[in-house]
C-alpha cells in the first residue's frame, strides 16, 4: 500500500514549547519526537560529539514540560547530518505514558 506507515510503535511528536528534555549528565538534548520503542533528539556541539556515533548507549531521564520525569537507556541507531540522533530504547516510556502525554497536548491545544 502506497504511503503506509510501518512503524511498529506509535510515535509523538512535540510542539516545539512542549519538548521534553533527555538529561544525560551534563548534557540537555531537545526530544523532537517519542515512541516506546526510541527517540529522536537534537544535538549540537559537544552533545553531537559525544552521543553523534552509532553504538553509544545512553542513560538518562526524560523531563517532560509538565515535571514528569521518567528514565530511560538506549543505544544510537543513527545520526543525521541536520544533528538529529535517533536512539533505541533498552528502558524506555511505556504506551501508557504515550498516551498520558498525547492527551496531555492535545488537551492543552484544543481550540
Amino acid at each position: 500500500m502506497d504511503g503506509a506507515n510501518n512503524r511498529q510503535h506509535f510515535r509523538l511528536e512535540f510542539p516545539p514549547s512542549e519538548r521534553p528534555k533527555l538529561v544525560v549528565g551534563k548534557f540537555e538534548l531537545l526530544v523532537l519526537e517519542v515512541s516506546e520503542g526510541g527517540c529522536s533528539v537534537e544535538a549540537d556541539g559537544a552533545a553531537a560529539s559525544a552521543f553523534g556515533h552509532v553504538g553509544i548507549r545512553v542513560s538518562g531521564t526524560i523531563v517532560f514540560s509538565n515535571g514528569d520525569r521518567h528514565p530511560m537507556e538506549g543505544e544510537v541507531v543513527r545520526m543525521t547530518a541536520n544533528s538529529r540522533i535517533s536512539i533505541k530504547f533498552i528502558k524506555g516510556l511505556t504506551f501508557a505514558k504515550m498516551m498520558d502525554e498525547d492527551r496531555r497536548i492535545r488537551a492543552k491545544y484544543r481550540k
